[in-house]
């Protein structure tokens, strides 16, 4: 009769120093990854969110060019009919206003049609209740000093240090390098530390054998090497080779498409800078332009015609200052998103 006891012990040395730690970088690597390309979506929906605000902003500028537009076609209906009165024009005169305000009060409409239609986005797309009130944060139109921008280059730069989604490119080009690591484990043999230890009563490693429980134990170092299996991994080893190597194109090519985004809003935010200082400019000779047509108009020396002419250079100019206001803005967005970060 026999009674034993026994325990072992094996300690993948191999595995340790070329798959277990490769392994779990790896995993580690890939979920950091994957969160980035989360923060990233997210960026990318705030600024389609800001796009959609900006373009309800600017249906609200709109309607207010609109209304004023409605409100000087009264006044100057308003002056027509004491002119008529008077007999300093004609009844033509007084039909083109008239016509004139009709034209006004359909534009008017139509833009608080449009108003209606990027709020019902806006709300769609921010999942905001319907009944929830609109306001902008401030006035659209309101000059704001300009932060000075840094040139191109210190923009690029930045870029290549903050954009999200080459982050999650490096993270995922470094797991898959780790995997390629631990994969190419199998072209070298396997080595394990062993142990064990056997109690038993007679214990047969045990000399003289004697009717009593005696404790031998074991150390030892296995090596093996399944040669099947280095040439199993050669294949899969050469194809994540090629994954990173794409990986590494891609991230090139991204990095190139950022730079040229960067580029294409920096040079954008500075011309829509100008056609804003431009269309200001253009806004304000116009409004002079039509108070002076309006008062030679009062005395009989001009025509409705005139004033008609001078209303509508007056409302484009103000639609091309509000829409070069917006365009700046847009591009500040465009060009935030591009640089991954607020200017």
């Amino acid at each position: 009769d026999q009674l034993s006891l026994s325990a072992s012990l094996e300690i993948p040395l191999s595995d340790y120093l070329l798959r277990l730690r490769q392994a779990v970088e790896s995993v580690s690597l890939d979920v950091d990854a994957k969160k980035l390309e989360a923060r990233a979506t997210e960026q990318q929906s705030r600024a389609k969110g800001k796009a959609m605000y900006l373009d309800w902003a600017r249906a609200l500028g709109g309607r207010a060019v609109a209304k004023m537009a409605v409100a000087q076609a009264k006044a100057h209906l308003s002056d027509a009919k004491l002119a008529l009165e008077a007999g300093v024009i004609t009844k033509a005169d007084f039909e083109r206003l008239n016509a004139q305000q009709a034209q006004a009060e359909h534009m008017l409409n139509a833009s608080d049609a449009l108003v209606r239609t990027q709020e019902d986005r806006l709300r769609i797309n921010l999942k905001l209740a319907p009944n929830k009130p609109l306001s902008l944060g401030s006035p659209i139109m309101t000059p704001h000093a300009p932060k000075p921008l840094l040139p191109l280059p210190a923009l690029q730069k930045r870029a290549m240090t903050e954009r999200l989604e080459i982050k999650a490119l490096d993270k995922t080009i470094a797991s898959l390098e780790q995997v390629v690591s631990a994969t190419r484990a199998s072209y070298v043999p396997r080595v394990a530390a062993t142990g064990s230890t056997f109690y038993a009563n007679p214990n047969p490693r045990h000399f003289p054998q004697a009717d009593r429980w005696d404790l031998t134990w074991q150390l030892g170092v296995n090596v093996s090497w399944t040669v099947n299996d280095t040439f199993r991994t050669m294949p899969a080893v050469d194809e994540r080779v090629q994954q990173v190597v794409v990986l590494k194109a891609q991230a090139d090519n991204a990095r190139r498409g950022i730079k040229t985004a960067v580029a294409a809003a920096y040079h954008q935010l500075n011309a829509a800078s100008s056609a804003r200082r431009a269309a200001k400019r253009q806004a304000d000779a116009a409004s002079i332009t039509l108070e002076a047509t309006r008062t030679m108009f009062r005395a009989g020396k001009s025509t409705a015609v005139s004033i008609v002419d001078a209303e509508a250079t007056l409302t484009r100019a103000r639609l091309q200052q509000l829409n070069a206001q917006i365009d700046r803005l847009s591009a500040r967005v465009r060009l935030e998103q591009a640089i991954g970060g607020a200017l």
